[in-house]
């Protein structure tokens, strides 16, 4: 028997709550010469800041992030681990993990809070900010989106996709 993820439609819009700044530099409107702020990934925002010039922020389906399932199960595990992993690199002037990921909510009143509190431990150079994405237009651009809670209960009710990682996020609800 085929286990399949619950299949809850998105609400009308999602919200992100995205630090802005160092590590990456933010880039000015031509236009207003006004700073910038996008809410892409971490590896679209090094991307950027590599490149020197601002580029574009597309969305891109899991499947075109990753070869394999198993890839991934890993890229979700590292992503809901990120803040406690960079912690520890910054702490060993390590590298830092760059999600291609990025979380959103369909709450806006978590956001804000969410949002507030990185606004409380911005550091000098950094910003926080608020982006509202209608999922209609998402949904009709043909990128599929996720919701945690379905793909980890499908990963963790299949034992092909076994990892220590999403079975204690999923069992933790």
């Amino acid at each position: 028997m085929r286990r399949c993820a619950t299949i809850t439609p998105p609400p009308p819009f999602i919200f992100r709550s995205h630090r802005h700044g160092d590590p990456f530099p933010r880039f000015e409107d031509e236009d207003t010469r006004k700073t910038v702020s996008n809410f892409a990934s971490d590896i679209h925002a090094w991307a950027e800041s590599d490149s020197g010039i601002e580029i574009p922020v597309s969305m891109s389906s899991p499947r075109a992030i990753c070869d394999t399932v198993s890839d991934l199960i890993d890229e979700v595990a590292k992503h809901l681990r990120k803040t406690q992993i960079n912690k520890l690199r910054a702490a060993r002037n390590e590298k830092l993990h760059l999600s291609q990921l990025i979380s959103s909510s369909g709450s806006f009143h978590w956001t804000v809070h969410t949002t507030c509190l990185k606004g409380q431990t911005a550091t000098e150079g950094q910003e926080a900010g608020l982006a509202i994405f209608d999922t209609f237009k998402i949904k009709a651009s043909g990128v599929p989106l996720w919701r945690g809670e379905d793909l980890l209960t499908f990963l963790h009710g299949n034992p092909k996709f076994h990892h220590p990682m999403i079975d204690h996020v999923a069992k933790s609800g």
